[in-house]
């Protein structure tokens, strides 16, 4: 029974196995989390991704937890989640980001003469 998670700014990936105990645990850590601060997961924009062995209870889980379904590979601070390596055409999206925002502050360096 072990429940893994990984928090960046406001979101929060959470994963458990597919065993009624690990599902229990998930549900009492997202009421913990509810009670302490709060907030509450937004169902709307929840999702559970299930693995191909969750098949057998797939439904019961949507149902319980009150997620929709969702599908890999999910992109998550730009870069897709994927099992294997990330290649560079999966780092491309965020790599073009990057250079258009250090475009933008390098002008920023230039004295009012230069950029004219």
């Amino acid at each position: 029974m072990k429940l893994f998670n990984l928090c960046f700014a406001y979101d929060l990936l959470l994963f458990c196995e597919v065993e009624e105990q690990s599902v229990t645990l998930f549900q009492d850590a997202l009421r913990v989390f509810a009670d302490l601060s709060g907030l509450h997961a937004n169902v709307n924009k929840s999702q559970l991704i299930l693995s191909k062995s969750a098949s057998p209870v797939r439904q019961q889980l949507l149902t319980v937890l009150g997620f929709h379904e969702g599908v890999l590979p999910v992109r998550y601070l730009g870069l897709p989640l994927i099992s294997s390596r990330l290649t560079i055409d999966d780092c491309k999206p965020l790599l073009v980001k990057v250079d258009e925002r250090l475009q933008g502050w390098s002008s920023l360096r230039l004295s009012f003469a230069a950029r004219v």
